[in-house]
């Protein structure tokens, strides 16, 4: 009986990991928020939807009809969806950028500039230039 139990503890667990990533394949945790439009086979709900750039999930008006697949009833089924959305995605990042530095030259990015350089010359005229 015991042994019954276990494998039926199991089955179920794989079960809901499957399914669990079966539909984490379907859904983009990426995608920007998008409303939908109005139509007559839906009323417009409170929806979630995840924002990679907080790294959480915040609640919008969904139109009912159209939009994408960052699109969760609750915000709890908005984090098991992404939970591991930016990991995943900076973990990928990391492996083209690894893949970029062995296939290609040496390219050398500068990060933006945080601040302004003013530099002033003598010069007949007086000329002012913002670097």
């Amino acid at each position: 009986m015991v042994s019954h139990s276990f494998f039926l503890v199991q089955l179920v667990a794989l079960f809901l990991f499957l399914s669990q990533a079966c539909y984490a394949q379907d859904v983009d945790c990426f995608a920007a928020r998008d409303a939908g439009n109005s139509c007559s086979e839906n009323q417009s709900s409170r929806m979630f939807y995840y924002l990679p750039r907080l790294g959480t999930c915040q609640p919008f008006m969904y139109e009912g009809c159209g939009g994408n697949s960052n699109r969760f009833a609750s915000a709890q089924e908005c984090r098991n969806a992404c939970a591991n959305a930016q990991a995943q995605k900076d973990s990928v990042s990391t492996d083209e950028t690894v893949q970029m530095k062995i296939n290609q030259p040496l390219i050398v990015l500068q990060p933006p500039m945080q601040r302004f350089v003013e530099i002033w010359r003598p010069v007949p005229e007086l000329l002012h230039f913002t670097y």
